[in-house]
């Protein structure tokens, strides 16, 4: 277990085992959506996937320590990771998400932005951002405060939606800044002083729901009849030949990353990185 006293001394310990940083940096992220999540994540094909694909990576890209799920939410990521033997740190700007981890049985919970956590340099062994920097505004700048804070040779895990063209008004609801593409990102991990280890699309099968569903009727000025409870129904819609057909296809990918393989295309982007700054 990260022990957090060791690696900061910019954050105060609360009696409800949140650990709270002195001021919290605003993000380009509603505060109402953790409640959307909260309500949605348990019973979404979504969610399950990408948490399950996420500790997947964990297994073949293993840390050498705790992993700092940084903007984790409610914890739902946190929580998976913690179920599969490994060690999560939550870090969440959100008070409301923070406390949802807490009530989830997240054992180590700090409600702050990376930055504002201010960690030592090379004091991390892990961090993941789980649809986390396309909230972002200066991307480069985090990956550069991860590549900081990460000991050498500790690894970087990162999920982010893909490509501009499925961009929607989902896209503006919730904050985002940018849709990235392998190419994009890990030239931007590269760039940040990373070595990647693993690079590959995900949820195959989506981009073209996406695109007639959400991207077009942006695109035909019809943003307004978007909105969370519309959101809500696609994220975790009732059991149907779609979904039952969908869910098969994503064990499949799911397989597919377990056996070492990649998707060569996508609506998200997965990511495992390595920090370049070795000692040796």
């Amino acid at each position: 277990m990260l022990e957090i006293a060791d690696v900061t001394s910019n954050l105060e310990y609360r009696a409800d085992g949140i650990w709270l940083a002195p001021r919290r940096s605003e993000m380009s992220h509603p505060e109402q959506c953790q409640d959307w999540y909260r309500s949605v994540e348990e019973d979404s094909y979504w969610y399950r996937h990408r948490a399950e694909c996420i500790v997947e990576c964990l297994r073949q890209f293993p840390p050498t320590g705790p992993v700092l799920d940084v903007g984790g939410g409610n914890g739902h990521v946190s929580l998976a990771i913690q179920q599969a033997g490994f060690d999560p740190v939550l870090v969440e700007p959100s008070m409301q998400a923070a406390m949802n981890a807490r009530a989830r049985g997240i054992k180590s919970v700090i409600c702050a932005t990376l930055s504002d956590a201010r960690f030592q340099d090379d004091s991390l062994s892990a961090v993941g951002a789980f649809d986390v920097l396309e909230h972002v505004e200066d991307d480069a700048g985090f990956v550069a405060d991860v590549h900081r804070a990460l000991k050498p040779s500790g690894r970087f895990y990162l999920t982010v939606p893909a490509f501009r063209f499925l961009w929607s008004a989902y896209d503006d609801h919730v904050g985002h800044f940018r849709r990235y593409t392998l190419g994009s990102l890990g030239k931007l991990l590269r760039d940040g002083g990373f070595q990647v280890e693993q690079a590959s699309y995900l949820y195959g099968l989506l981009p073209l729901p996406i695109f007639l569903f959400r991207s077009l009727p942006t695109w035909l000025g019809l943003r307004g009849r978007r909105n969370f409870q519309r959101f809500q129904k696609e994220y975790a819609p009732s059991p149907n030949l779609f979904v039952r057909i969908l869910e098969s296809l994503l064990r499949l990918e799911r397989h597919r990353l377990r056996q070492g393989g990649n998707l060569a295309f996508g609506s998200s982007c997965l990511f495992v990185a390595r920090s370049g700054h070795q000692g040796s």
